[in-house]
């Protein structure tokens, strides 16, 4: 899943390596791509390390049943957007790890796995978590995460598919997002600029983008998101970056 992370970047950095240059400059171009190659495979390598360092603390708090709990959840999470499949044996561990009393806990281990299912296509068993809970008497953060995973859900179901109405279902759960959110927060001006690009305007999707760009220079993975749809932007003005990573 970080390889996607990193080729959202590729994209991003290419789009102006190629609007700011001749196309026929593929010399420079390449020179880049290279350079960012190999740094992907520093981030990579940063990312194991700090998932082996997360396991060896995991294993020394096996006595501790909450710990231990929370610190498989914390392996999770950086395997979230790495690596689908050692995600969802860690999120599965955690279901079974998770103390049997608090149930916003379990709800909020219950979105996870059917986010992690819907990412790699297990879709039945991902709708079937999902019908499960009800939103009435959910706390506002927990809201927000139970109407992300559903337009996360709509979203991954309709790329499967091309059906229009999973990708109308998936914007009106971020309708429903953007309704719970606090208007300042990061998550809530990202949602934004997504559902401005898919209402067709682009341009100032872009302004909005770029802006949060700028303003997070240190988050990785936000900047990775950010670049994806600022290239998806130039797709669709025919500028096509795609073609050197394909």
């Amino acid at each position: 899943m970080l390889q996607r992370i990193f080729v959202f970047i590729f994209l991003f950095h290419l789009s102006f390596l190629l609007t700011a240059q001749d196309y026929s400059d593929s010399t420079k171009i390449f020179q880049r791509l290279e350079y960012l190659m190999e740094n992907q495979k520093m981030y990579v390598k940063n990312r194991e390390d700090k998932l082996d360092k997360l396991k060896q603390e995991a294993k020394a708090l096996e006595a501790d049943q909450i710990r231990f709990f929370e610190k498989n959840y914390e392996i999770f999470e950086n395997y979230k957007k790495f690596d689908s499949d050692a995600a969802l044996t860690y999120i599965t561990l955690c279901q079974k790890l998770a103390p049997a009393n608090n149930d916003s806990l379990h709800t909020v281990i219950q979105l996870d796995l059917a986010w992690v299912y819907s990412t790699i296509g297990r879709y039945i068993e991902a709708s079937k978590l999902l019908n499960q809970i009800s939103p009435a008497g959910l706390a506002t953060k927990l809201l927000a995460k139970y109407y992300d995973t559903y337009s996360s859900f709509y979203s991954h179901y309709g790329q499967s598919n091309n059906r229009q109405e999973y990708y109308q279902a998936s914007e009106r759960y971020r309708d429903s997002l953007l309704q719970v959110l606090p208007k300042s927060s990061l998550e809530y001006r990202t949602t934004i600029a997504i559902k401005t690009l898919f209402n067709g305007s682009r341009e100032d999707a872009k302004k909005q983008f770029f802006k949060l760009w700028t303003e997070n220079q240190k988050d990785l993975e936000q900047r990775a998101l950010l670049s994806y749809f600022i290239s998806l932007i130039y797709k669709y003005e025919k500028i096509r970056p795609v073609n050197f990573i394909i």
